[in-house]
C-alpha cells in the first residue's frame, strides 16, 4: 500500500526525481490544498467534455455519463438555447485510485483500456501529497467523498470494479476502514451492504505497503549506496515522530489492506526492478489474501519500474487486465 508522504523525500519518489524538492514537494502541496486538498473526477465512455473527457461538478466530484451523447452526438436542444442531454450510466463502473499528481494524460491510457475494451464508466479519484502528511483532513476525507458517492450513485452500476496504484492502495485502506464502519451500524439490506455486494474485482498496480516504506524510499532516492542507509534512518525516525498525526493511521489502514474483507477476485501487478513496490511485499499479501479465501492472481514484470509497467509491456499489460476482467462475474453478462 502506497504511504508516500512521509517526507519531501519521499514525495519526490512519486512525483518525480527531475524537479527541486520546492517544485514538487511544497509549492503544489500548498497550492492544491488551498485550492481543492482532494477530488474525485469520473470519466465516462462516449461523452464529451474537455480534452480527457473529464467534468468536475465540485472540488471534490466531477461527472459524465457514458451515454449523455450517442454515436451521433445527437443533442435534444432547450426553449432557452441550452441543451438537454440524454444521461444514462453504463452498467459497469471502474474506481481507479490514481498514485500521487498522477497526470491526467497518464491516466488516460488507463481509462481508455476499460472503456474501449468492456464498456465501464470510470471514476478517477485523486489525492494531493498534503493529503498523505494529514490524513485525517486528506486522504480520510477523499475516501468518505467516494464511499459518500458509491453509496448515493453507486447503486447504478451492477458492477463495480477498483483499480488501485501505488499510493491508491494506502487509499483503498481508507476506504475500507470507512465501509467497515458503515457496515457494523447498518442492517443487512442497507446500501452499504449492497454497494460491498456489487465489487467484482480489485487491481494493484505498484502497490507500497508501510513496512516497506523507509526501505522503498532509501533505495529510490540513494539507491545501493550508503546514503540510501542514511535516508532509511531518516524515514524511520520521521514516521516515529509523525506517528499521532500520520503514521497511526498509515498502520491502520495497511492492517485493514491486509485483512480485507472483500472476497472478490484480486490482481496483483508489480515488478523487482521496482523499488517503491517491493516484490516480497507483494507476495506476502498474495498469500494473506488466498489464505482469507481471495483468488489472487500475481504477475512480475520483472524489469519495469514504479507504475510503468503498462508503459514498458503494453501488450503484456493488457493481456493481465483481460484475462483478469473476462475471468469475473458480472450481473451485467446476465
Amino acid at each position: 500500500m502506497s504511504f508516500a508522504s512521509f517526507s519531501i523525500s519521499h514525495l519526490r519518489c512519486f512525483s518525480g526525481a527531475g524537479r527541486s524538492m520546492f517544485q514538487i514537494g511544497i509549492k503544489p502541496c500548498l497550492h492544491n490544498y488551498l485550492s481543492t486538498s482532494s477530488y474525485i473526477s469520473i470519466r465516462l465512455k462516449h461523452g464529451k467534455a474537455n480534452k480527457h473527457g473529464v467534468h468536475f461538478v465540485n472540488k471534490n466530484l466531477s461527472i459524465k455519463y457514458a451515454n449523455s451523447v450517442n454515436q451521433d452526438n445527437k443533442i435534444n436542444h432547450n426553449t432557452n438555447g441550452g441543451s438537454d442531454v440524454e444521461v444514462k450510466p453504463a452498467s459497469r463502473l471502474l474506481v481507479l485510485i490514481a498514485w500521487i499528481r498522477a497526470a491526467e494524460k497518464n491516466l488516460e491510457k488507463y481509462r481508455e483500456i476499460y472503456i474501449k475494451n468492456y464498456g465501464f464508466d470510470v471514476l478517477t479519484v485523486y489525492t494531493n501529497p498534503i493529503d498523505f502528511l494529514l490524513p485525517t483532513v486528506g486522504t480520510q476525507k477523499t475516501a468518505q467523498n467516494l464511499v459518500d458517492y458509491l453509496v448515493t450513485e453507486g447503486n447504478k452500476y451492477s458492477d463495480i470494479v477498483i483499480h488501485g496504484f501505488s499510493v491508491g492502495a494506502y487509499e483503498f485502506g481508507e476506504i475500507l476502514i470507512i465501509l467497515n464502519k458503515a457496515l457494523e451500524k447498518s442492517e443487512a439490506n442497507s446500501a452499504y451492504h449492497k454497494l460491498i455486494d456489487t465489487i467484482r474485482g480489485m487491481v494493484f498496480d505498484s502497490a507500497v505497503d508501510v513496512s516497506g516504506a523507509p526501505i522503498g524510499v532509501s533505495r529510490s532516492v540513494g539507491g545501493e549506496t550508503f546514503l540510501a542507509d542514511a535516508i532509511q534512518i531518516v524515514m524511520r525516525f520521521y514516521m516515529w515522530l509523525a506517528s499521532p498525526v500520520a503514521t497511526k493511521h498509515y498502520v491502520a489502514s495497511s492492517k485493514m489492506f491486509h485483512n480485507n474483507f472483500l472476497r472478490c477476485p484480486a490482481l496483483l501487478l508489480f515488478s523487482k526492478q521496482d523499488a517503491i513496490s517491493d516484490t516480497k511485499v507483494n507476495m506476502d499479501l498474495a498469500e494473506e489474501w488466498k489464505n482469507l479465501g481471495i483468488n489472487v492472481t500475481v504477475k512480475d514484470f520483472n524489469h519495469s519500474r514504479h507504475v510503468t509497467h503498462y508503459r514498458k509491456y503494453p501488450d503484456l499489460y493488457g493481456k493481465q487486465i483481460d484475462d483478469f476482467i473476462t475471468k469475473l462475474s458480472f450481473i451485467s453478462d446476465k
